[in-house]
């Protein structure tokens, strides 16, 4: 998919899956998932935003209890967020986009 974006003359982002919040703190995600996106990026050479991690650090920051995390920023379970959650996981999303001055920073507010 990389390539064909590429060769489109898209310049794709790839990111990984947000964390699974099973836990607060949350337990160990490193999966294929996540390794798999980075060594895409990096065999294409085009950016790579680790939002599992950064997803990782903001539910270890809340202080409070897993299932009240959920409750707050999940659609029912450990995987799909609410509107706030999504809303929140945008902010970070966007955050690294500036951090790491891709294209689309020029973009964002």
């Amino acid at each position: 998919m990389v390539s064909d974006a590429q060769t489109a003359g898209v310049n794709p982002i790839l990111v990984s899956p947000p964390a699974r919040l099973s836990s607060i703190p949350v337990g160990d995600q490193s999966s294929l998932h996540a390794a798999a996106a980075k060594a895409a990026a990096t065999a294409k050479n085009c950016p790579y935003i680790d939002l599992t991690a950064l997803s990782t650090a903001w539910y270890n920051s809340l202080g409070m209890s897993a299932s009240a995390a959920q409750t707050m920023y999940h659609q029912g379970g450990a995987t799909h967020t609410n509107l706030l959650g999504a809303d929140k996981l945008a902010g970070l999303l966007a955050k690294a986009i500036k951090d790491q001055s891709i294209g689309l920073a020029k973009y964002l507010r």
